[in-house]
């Protein structure tokens, strides 16, 4: 399993949003599709692994500076 619930994720198939995985993930046809929504008052839709990625908060600006 590759991400938990609760975990914040990047939706790549709608440019990059992002979401926050919902609950545990399904496994149809040999593929897993997970749970995401995007607004945490409804239940997403289920998107295939692959059309996700880790969200990696950005340095804050503070930091940035500094380097």
């Amino acid at each position: 399993m590759k991400y938990t619930k609760g975990e914040k994720v990047l939706i790549k198939s709608l440019g990059n949003k992002i979401g926050i995985i919902d609950d545990e993930p399904k496994e149809t046809k040999g593929k897993i599709f997970y749970p995401v929504s995007i607004d945490p008052s409804q239940q997403g839709p289920y998107y295939p692994e692959e059309s996700l990625e880790k969200y990696i908060p950005p340095k804050p600006v503070e930091e940035l500076l500094k380097e």
